[in-house]
């Protein structure tokens, strides 16, 4: 897992490859959603993360709501072949509360 100041810091490096990947459902969006995130809702992410993440090996940051659905889907990444999925602590909520920068 990584914390929202860390994954913060770690994103905000732009001459960094990565992708952080939203698995909430497209209500849940209407608040906002982390800067440069992809939406990809968890019912569809198996069949469909390959069209986002092409590279398994690229770091991939996954979050949901509170971070318990993110972390079934990071496990469930890995069984796939992503080698490098992190699961953010605390989800957009932590994220919030931290103060940190939303895209809307």
């Amino acid at each position: 897992e990584v914390t929202c100041e860390a994954l913060a810091e770690q994103t905000a490096h732009h001459d960094r490859r990565h992708v952080v990947l939203d698995i909430r459902e497209p209500d849940e969006t209407n608040g906002g959603v982390l800067p440069g995130a992809v939406l990809l809702p968890r019912g569809l992410l198996e069949k469909h993360v390959g069209e986002h993440v092409p590279d398994r090996k690229l770091p991939l940051f996954v979050y949901c709501a509170t971070g318990n659905r993110s972390n079934a889907a990071a496990a469930a990444l890995r069984k796939r072949g992503f080698s490098n999925v992190v699961n953010l602590s605390g989800g957009f909520l932590a994220w919030q509360q931290a103060g940190l920068p939303v895209q809307k």
